[in-house]
């Protein structure tokens, strides 16, 4: 395991720090591929009545969510922050790098490399 201290000054910084397996970012559910979540869940037996909203269409997404189940229920906006394509600021090996951790979520959910 690497070091218990996550450097996330960096994206590539991100990434070397996954690679290492450091400790503190590993324990994090956020880096986690999500299909682990969905694999867990199969894993213990219980039905997965599951709706995956994709995060470039949430507010449609959510809404009609909302519509097929009668719920009326706001969508907060919270740290909200200027667009930004970190993927530019990622070097090509770290970039493959993160298709290849992620190649799972990226067939499952139909995500284009």
């Amino acid at each position: 395991m690497g070091k218990s201290i996550v450097e996330l000054t960096t994206p590539d910084g991100l990434v070397q720090s996954l690679r290492n397996e450091d400790e503190a970012l590993m324990k994090t559910h956020t880096i986690k591929p999500q299909h682990q979540f969905l694999d867990l869940e199969a894993a213990r037996m219980k039905p997965l009545n599951l709706e995956v909203l994709e995060f470039e269409n949430l507010e449609p997404d959510f809404h009609k969510y909302c519509d097929r189940h009668a719920l009326t229920v706001k969508l907060p906006h919270l740290n909200v922050s200027a667009p930004h394509d970190y993927l530019t600021e990622l070097s090509a090996a770290f970039r493959d790098y993160l298709y290849g951790y992620y190649i799972q979520d990226f067939d499952r959910f139909g995500y284009l490399s």
